[in-house]
């Protein structure tokens, strides 16, 4: 298995001539997502979820990145094509149940990208 960190190709052009890096630029790691909107943007709150010495969930908000419905859109099948190329590359990511059950209740990207 290789290591390498792919690039997706369907990604956005995120080098060359006229990319420059904020000096507020920063990495994070999220493991929760949550989701909101309204009529003008589209919001994603990241956050990191993890257990405090009792058990209990805690999540813990690092970021929310705001965008248009049409950049959302353009994101979503980004990560689509993402996903994909990982697997291809390093097999089937596997879901447990609660997250199965959650993505099935989702609408398919076929059916938006038809609109």
């Amino acid at each position: 298995m290789d290591n390498k960190v792919g690039q997706v190709e369907a990604s956005l052009p995120a080098t060359g001539p006229g990319v420059t890096r904020s000096p507020n630029f920063r990495q994070i790691y999220a493991n929760v997502c949550r989701t909101a909107f309204s009529n003008w943007d589209i919001q994603l709150t990241f956050s990191l979820g993890t257990n405090d010495a009792s058990g209990a969930g805690l999540v813990e908000e690092q970021a929310t990145v705001f965008m248009s419905p049409t950049q959302a859109k353009a994101v979503a099948g980004i990560l689509v094509q993402a996903v994909l190329q990982f697997e291809e590359k390093f097999g089937e990511i596997k879901l447990d149940d609660q997250a199965q059950a959650a993505l099935e209740q989702l609408p398919t990207a076929n059916a938006s990208a038809k609109k």
